[in-house]
């Protein structure tokens, strides 16, 4: 062993990557948000049997295609789908900030305001309780339940 022996590391090339897709423009994000209005019965579907899956990929495809046709970039249904997530996810960040900051001001002017296309949003999924909250703050059916009762007993 007291050879010395010369190791030649042959590492793999990197694969170089593919230039990234710019981001969505203002006509991009308009584009999805009303395509996704226009079919948000199927696409919000809580269903999810082969039928309805396959339904909504190919739902997806043509909202994407529709999206590239804009001629900013060409979209997959995934980076639809993920872009509407995000908005989605914005959306909803900023409507609890802006109850919260209501909440802190007594009614006075908020500091956050949402955008005209997270209203939208906003209005899109108003009967959602992920996105509006549970009507009453308790998650129960009943107008009398039993968690109202013990807070009346007990205070």
């Amino acid at each position: 062993m007291a050879e010395t022996t010369t190791e030649i590391i042959v590492r793999k090339a990197k694969k170089p990557r593919a230039p990234r897709a710019p981001n969505f423009q203002m006509n991009e994000k308009l584009k999805l948000e009303e395509l996704i209005h226009a079919n948000i019965g199927i696409l919000e579907s809580a269903q999810n049997n082969a039928v309805t899956n396959k339904r909504k990929a190919e739902l997806w495809d043509s909202i994407a295609i529709k999206v590239s046709a804009l001629g900013v970039a060409k979209r997959s249904r995934d980076d639809c789908s993920v872009k509407w997530g995000n908005m989605k996810r914005e959306a909803k960040e900023v409507r609890s900030t802006e109850v919260v900051e209501r909440r802190k001001t007594g009614g006075g002017v908020c500091q956050v305001m949402a955008t005209d296309q997270q209203t939208r949003i906003g209005e899109i999924y108003k009967n959602c309780s992920s996105f509006a909250g549970i009507p009453g703050g308790l998650d129960s059916d009943e107008q009398g339940n039993w968690c109202t009762k013990v807070f009346y007993y007990l205070y």
